[in-house]
């Protein structure tokens, strides 16, 4: 049997949890949700991922009250940078950020207010009309590398 592609998808509304697991939780992908920066920790901690979506806006339980301020509306990059970056050697953290897809209402405000040089190599998808198709295409291209 073959193995499961497995994708953590960092996000507390549920809409693009909802979707794509709707869309794509099948033999050959597993979809796992964190709804919180904590939760996020967790689940990085529990599993080795194919591919990581993360909205930028999650609940910031397990942030610090300074990282709430220092990151705020961007919880889903704390919990990146923070968390999981923070731990890595440099060639580990081009790797996470080629399997990262940043998916948000809020990708050109991110990188408005983030150096390209910090952000570059992570995916983009704005959550706009129809983001749906090119998030799930994006996932697919991430996990068949």
């Amino acid at each position: 049997m073959m193995s499961k592609f497995e994708v953590l998808i960092v996000e507390d509304e549920g809409n693009i949890f909802d979707m794509i697991k709707g869309e794509m939780d099948n033999e050959e992908y597993k979809f796992v949700r964190a709804r919180s920066v904590a939760k996020a920790i967790d689940r990085y901690e529990e599993s080795k991922f194919d591919c990581y979506v993360v909205d930028l806006r999650i609940g910031s339980l397990g942030l610090e009250e300074q990282e709430m301020v220092d990151f705020y509306n961007f919880e889903g990059y704390a919990w990146i940078k923070k968390y999981v970056l923070n731990s890595m050697r440099k060639e580990e953290i081009l790797d996470f950020k080629k399997k990262t897809i940043i998916c948000s209402k809020y990708v050109t405000l991110f990188q408005e207010n983030y150096p390209m040089e910090e952000i570059k190599d992570f995916n983009f998808v704005n959550k706009e009309d129809n983001f749906e198709s090119k998030l799930k295409e994006c996932i697919i291209q991430i996990c068949k590398k």
